[in-house]
């Protein structure tokens, strides 16, 4: 409806630096993010954040659901 009022959650996961590479642990994120959606929440945004040094150091994920009476 045009009075519908939203509700909003962060999840963050940290990137993990190997000497060649980085990665995140993506059966956690796909755990949570299955989790949060069976609970009726929608990603609607993600980025990442940087250390100093240029290099990724967080995901960071916006959900939205409906707000519940």
């Amino acid at each position: 409806g045009i009075n519908m009022q939203w509700e909003f959650k962060m999840l963050k996961f940290e990137i993990h630096r190997g000497i060649i590479d980085v990665s995140v642990n993506e059966r956690k994120c796909e755990a949570e993010m299955n989790m949060l959606g069976k609970e009726g929440w929608e990603l609607v945004n993600s980025f990442v954040t940087n250390d100093c040094d240029g290099m990724t150091n967080l995901v960071l994920m916006t959900f939205k659901r409906e707000k519940r009476c």
